[in-house]
């Protein structure tokens, strides 16, 4: 699985650029759990099945990890886990740094660098009474720009 098929979590979706402040009291973004890729309402740079585990939201820390696997059937397996307003973190299982800001309840905005593909960055908006999110993505590489949207779906809480 390639990088760049990870990109539309770094909410995520993982992902220099002006960061915006956390309060230390900020509400979390994302609720904590299992959310699905939607692909027929997502238009991926590697188009693949995902699910989304976000283990940790509390408005100062984001950590997730995602499971994806391709048409081939190959799976991957990636995380992250960084500060709001934070310094890049790298994105394990992938080859790309990405760090995140929130400009406000439900809004996460990712800004990094894909290995080999160039600078990326995302906008994420949590809708639906959080039911759902939806990021919008751009990767500057060689050839002009590459666009993505992910949208993921709610399916339940944290395992265990």
């Amino acid at each position: 699985m390639q990088a760049h098929s990870l990109v539309g979590v770094v909410m995520l979706l993982a992902l220099g650029f002006a960061m915006a402040n956390v309060p230390s009291a900020a509400a979390s973004n994302l609720r904590e759990g299992i959310w699905k890729l939607n692909r027929a309402r997502s238009a991926q740079l590697t188009p693949a099945d995902q699910t989304l585990w976000v283990i940790r939201d509390d408005g100062k820390q984001l950590a997730w990890v995602i499971v994806s696997i391709d048409a081939q059937g190959h799976l991957a397996i990636t995380s992250w886990n960084g500060m709001y307003g934070g310094k890049p973190a790298p994105v394990m299982g992938a080859d790309m740094m990405s760090q995140i800001s929130s400009s406000g309840p439900g809004r996460i905005q990712s800004r990094g660098e894909i290995q080999g593909l160039g600078p990326f960055s995302e906008e994420c908006i949590v809708m639906d009474e959080g039911s759902r999110f939806v990021c919008h993505g751009e990767v500057q590489t060689r050839e002009g720009a590459r666009k993505w949207v992910d949208d993921f779906e709610w399916i339940s809480g944290s395992p265990g």
